[in-house]
């Protein structure tokens, strides 16, 4: 797997919308924090004085990446009586392995949707009063003038490029090492860092090695490819989603196999791509070519799918987890938190979901490969990614 790994030269840029402070920092392993371990073994980085000069021969394996917040063993973080006075960390799991610990603090946030998994590592977003932090492994990367939102994040030919909109509002601001390359205050992005078909590193790619996103403003749709922004439909007012595929633009409408639809997606796939969203209050995939596939009756439900399958997932205030496929539905026993849409994918062994129980007993579960495994955690899920790397 592609891991972030660059130097940012150290500046101070005043941007046209936001700002940048930034140190001298490597994104590859943390260095201001010896007590880090290696974010790709779990182990410290050290040479193995029994190792030789034969070459590895590389090993397909199947990577289970966990996100989670960690708190101390003797509070009940499901009472909630000391939040914000306790020590809790967020942590990331590498075959369930913690290889990344970040103390919860200043600029770092414990709510779910204020981190993610990226390419193996655990990138932070944290929005003050009046400045915005990025982080990758414990690492500030970038601060930003303002209250921002993290939309999209890739590293390319040894640049961090990041892609940023203002909190709550419209507009976006592309930036490469933190320096402004387009920004606009008007436009809505197509994806985000929380949209399952956009993980995992939500509305910036690649296509074809170019740096490309996608966004539309008053009824036009555009594509920016490599900072150049293109007009692609004056039809944006129908489009649910917009993504660029082999250089062209692949839209999910919101009338498709004569039908209507509702938070349609495209998902880019290795053969192509695929449509998710709802039709009649049911949860549907459209592939290429093909048929509409139907998934479930629950309007509520949440998509996932890659080359091989599909399934959504529906969840309850009362803790009820439900899974649907074409087969039909089952539901998932137990009372359950699902935090966020990131607590579950389409793995290359199928269906992988991240839960934590609700009460004050049991642990916090995977449900993977069609086995369940308990994580010895005070916490909870926030995240879970399943790729196929090799070692």
């Amino acid at each position: 797997m592609k891991t972030l790994h660059l130097l940012l030269t150290a500046a101070a840029v005043v941007l046209s919308s936001c700002s940048l402070v930034e140190d001298d920092i490597s994104l590859g392993y943390p260095h201001k924090y010896g007590h880090r371990n290696n974010t790709r073994t779990g182990e410290p980085l050290k040479k193995d004085s029994t190792a030789t000069d034969a070459p590895a021969v590389p090993r397909p394996d199947t990577i289970v990446y966990l996100s989670a917040v960690k708190v101390p063993a003797d509070y009940d973080w499901q009472k909630d009586s000391a939040y914000g006075a306790v020590n809790a960390q967020l942590v990331l799991l590498r075959n369930y392995r913690q290889v990344v610990s970040i103390d919860v603090g200043p600029h770092v946030s414990a709510a779910a949707d204020r981190h993610h998994i990226v390419d193996g590592h655990l990138c932070t977003e944290f929005q003050a009063s009046s400045r915005t932090y990025i982080g990758i492994d414990g690492e500030e990367v970038v601060i930003l003038d303002g209250r921002h939102e993290l939309m999209g994040m890739i590293e390319h030919e040894g640049v961090l490029y990041t892609l940023t909109r203002p909190l709550g509002g419209a507009g976006f601001c592309l930036m490469a090492n933190g320096q402004n390359i387009l920004s606009r205050s008007n436009g809505r992005l197509y994806g985000s860092m929380s949209a399952p078909a956009y993980r995992p590193n939500g509305a910036l790619y690649l296509d074809d090695g170019h740096l490309t996103f996608c966004f539309s403003y008053a009824g036009v749709a555009y594509k920016v490819v490599d900072g150049k922004e293109i007009k692609v439909s004056n039809e944006a007012d129908d489009i649910e989603d917009m993504r660029i595929i082999g250089g062209s633009p692949v839209c999910a409408m919101s009338s498709m196999n004569g039908q209507s639809w509702q938070d349609a997606s495209v998902w880019r796939l290795q053969s192509g791509y695929a449509i998710s969203g709802t039709v009649n209050g049911m949860s549907a995939v459209l592939r290429q070519p093909g048929s509409t596939r139907w998934l479930g009756i629950s309007p509520e439900s949440i998509i996932y799918l890659n080359e091989e399958g599909e399934f959504a997932l529906s969840y309850a205030r009362d803790g009820s987890v439900r899974t649907y496929d074409t087969g039909g539905a089952q539901a998932i026993d137990g009372k359950w938190h699902f935090f966020s849409p990131a607590c579950a994918c389409m793995g290359p062994k199928g269906p992988a979901m991240a839960l934590t129980p609700m009460g004050s007993t049991g642990k916090p579960t995977v449900f993977h490969d069609g086995e369940q495994r308990s994580i010895s955690l005070n916490g909870f899920l926030t995240g879970i990614t399943v790729t196929i790397e090799e070692n």
